[in-house]
C-alpha cells in the first residue's frame, strides 16, 4: 500500500491533540481531522464514488477543503482541486473534458446527512500504488493555455519528505502558513502535505490580506512562512506602516515568481532574516530547487539555491560553468505524465523532463534562473533574457514591480518592452529612461515602457504575460 492518506492516519495515532489546522471558523487537532475524513468518507461511497474516480473540490482555504481532499485519496480516487474564482462556464469544461464522476462546491452549503456512527473504517485508506495518480493539477497559464498535469501518491509523498525534512526539519512544533491558494500545486504540495507529514500546525487565511497575515503569524506563531513575492511585498509595506515584527518566523519561502533581490534587501533589513526563493513547478510537485537546512544561513540572493534530495538536474549544451542552457530535470517529485499525451512526446530527453526555465550554474554548484526558452527575446538577432534586465531595472529606487517581455515586430523580429509600477508619487518616467541608459546597453534596452498602477497575475501569484500591453 502506498496511499498518502496514510501519513494523515499515522498523524492522528501519534499526535491525536496536536492542533492540524486553524482557519477562519475553527482549530481541530488531528484526531478531529482524521473523524472528519471518515465522515466524508462514508459520504462519498454512498454516493457511489470508488477508487479511480475523478472527483472536482471547488474552495477556499478551508479546513472543510483538507478534510475532503484526503478523504478522496483515501479512496483511491483522481482529485481535481479548482479555484473557487473560477467561473461556472470554466468549472464545467473542466468537469467535461475530465470526465469528473462527481463535483463538489465548498463555497456551497454541503449537507452530509452522515452521523459518526455510521461510519464504517475497515479497510481505509484502500490500498494504492506509488505510481496511481493522486491529483490533476493545471499549471498556471501564464503565458498560454493551462495544462493537465498527473501528480502521483509517490509524488505526494517524496515531495512532502523533501521539503519537510530535508528543507525545513520540521516537526509538531512547527506553524506553516497557508496563505496561498490551497488548490494549487504550491499550497497543496509544500504547504498542506508537508505539514501533515511533518505533523505540524497549518494557519489558514480564506483569502490573503497583509494585516490578517501578520495578525494571524503573531497571533498563532508562525514559522514557516510561505508566499509569492506580491505577497512578501505586501507584508512588508504593511509590517513597515503599522511598526510590526514577525519574531516567530523562522524559515520564510518565496516561489511562484521571480523574487526581486530589491525585495530580498529590503525584507531583510527591516526583518533581520532573510526570505529564501524557491525553484518550482507543476510538473515537478513545486520543487526542483532549494537550500538544504543546514545552509539557511548563507543565502546567495538571486540564486534558487541547489538541486533539492533525490533529484538530477541538468543544463541542455552547458559546456562549462556558467554556460546558460534549457534545465532539464528528474526525479522522486517529477510528475506521471501530461493529460494530453501528445503533449508528452516532446517534454522529455532521454527521460529527463524539459522545464523550458533558462538557466546556469555557479563554481559553487548553486543555481540561477535567466527567463524562460519561450520568452528569450530576439531582437534584431540579439537574445536578451528578461531576468537579467529585470534584476538591473529593479535596481531603480522608485519601482514598486516590473516585467520585461517581448512584443513581435515587423523590422526586428522582436521589440522589448518593459511594464512597471511605480512607488505612490514617484512616477517620473524621463528619470527611469535615463537610468536604463546608464545602466543597459543599446541592443537589449527597452523601447517601450508601460507604466502601470499594477501587474496583472494569475491566482497562483505569477505575472500573467497575456494581459500585458502589446502595443
Amino acid at each position: 500500500m502506498f496511499n498518502i492518506c496514510q501519513i494523515l492516519y499515522a498523524a492522528a495515532k501519534t499526535s491525536p491533540n496536536v492542533l492540524a489546522i486553524i482557519d477562519d471558523s475553527r482549530a481541530i487537532s488531528y484526531s478531529e481531522l482524521w473523524k472528519e475524513v471518515l465522515l466524508r468518507t462514508q459520504w462519498l461511497k454512498t454516493k457511489g464514488i470508488f477508487k479511480g474516480d475523478r472527483i472536482a473540490i471547488c474552495s477556499r482555504n478551508t479546513y472543510d477543503f483538507v478534510a475532503w481532499l484526503y478523504a478522496a485519496f483515501g479512496l483511491g480516487c483522481v482529485v481535481l482541486p479548482l479555484n473557487a474564482s473560477l467561473t461556472d462556464y470554466e468549472k464545467e469544461r473542466i468537469y467535461n473534458e475530465c470526465r469528473v464522476a462527481l463535483a463538489l462546491d465548498l463555497t456551497k452549503d454541503l449537507e452530509l446527512n452522515i452521523k459518526s456512527a455510521d461510519v464504517v473504517n475497515d479497510g481505509f485508506p484502500v490500498s494504492t500504488a506509488p505510481d496511481d495518480t493522486a491529483l490533476i493539477l493545471f499549471t498556471s497559464g501564464s503565458t498560454g493555455k493551462p495544462k493537465g498535469v498527473e501528480i502521483t501518491h509517490a509524488n505526494l509523498f517524496f515531495g512532502a519528505y523533501i521539503v519537510g525534512k530535508t528543507i525545513y526539519n520540521a516537526n509538531q512544533l512547527d506553524v506553516f502558513s497557508g496563505f496561498l491558494p490551497l488548490t494549487h500545486s504550491f499550497g497543496i504540495n509544500n504547504v498542506v502535505t508537508t505539514a501533515l507529514l511533518c505533523q505540524s500546525t497549518i494557519v489558514l487565511l480564506e483569502r490573503f490580506d497583509p494585516e490578517k497575515a501578520v495578525y494571524a503569524i503573531n497571533t498563532h506563531h508562525v514559522t514557516i512562512l510561505h508566499g509569492v513575492p506580491t505577497m512578501f511585498a505586501r507584508i512588508l509595506n504593511y509590517a513597515l506602516e503599522a511598526r510590526k515584527q514577525l519574531p516567530s518566523i523562522r524559515i520564510a519561502i518565496s516561489a511562484g515568481a521571480q523574487l526581486p533581490v530589491k525585495l530580498q534587501e529590503q525584507w531583510e533589513q527591516y526583518f533581520g532574516w532573510p526570505i529564501y526563493e524557491r525553484y518550482g513547478m507543476t510538473e515537478a510537485s513545486s520543487i526542483i530547487y532549494n537550500y538544504p537546512w543546514e545552509t539557511w544561513m548563507q543565502p546567495k540572493k538571486g540564486s534558487i539555491g541547489y538541486p533539492v534530495w533525490g533529484t538530477r538536474v541538468l543544463i541542455k549544451d552547458e559546456k562549462q560553468v556558467g554556460d546558460v542552457g534549457e534545465l532539464l530535470v528528474t526525479g522522486p517529485t517529477l510528475m506521471k505524465r501530461y493529460l494530453d499525451n501528445d503533449m508528452g512526446q516532446t517534454a522529455f530527453i532521454d527521460g529527463m523532463f524539459c522545464t523550458g526555465d533558462l538557466g546556469f550554474r555557479d563554481n559553487e554548484g548553486r543555481f540561477y534562473l535567466v527567463g524562460r526558452t519561450k520568452e528569450v527575446i530576439n531582437r534584431g538577432g540579439y537574445k536578451v533574457y528578461p531576468r537579467e534586465l529585470e534584476d538591473e531595472l529593479y535596481k531603480y529606487e522608485f519601482v514598486r514591480e516590473l516585467c520585461v517581455y517581448g512584443v513581435p515586430d515587423e523590422d526586428l523580429g522582436e521589440e522589448i518592452h518593459v511594464a512597471v509600477v511605480f512607488e505612490h508619487g514617484q512616477a517620473d518616467l524621463d528619470d527611469f529612461q535615463a537610468f536604463m541608459r546608464q545602466r543597459i546597453a543599446l541592443y537589449k534596452r527597452p523601447r517601450i515602457v508601460h507604466v502601470m498602477s499594477y501587474i496583472p497575475r494569475t491566482e497562483s501569484g505569477k505575472i500573467d504575460k497575456t494581459k500585458l500591453p502589446r502595443t
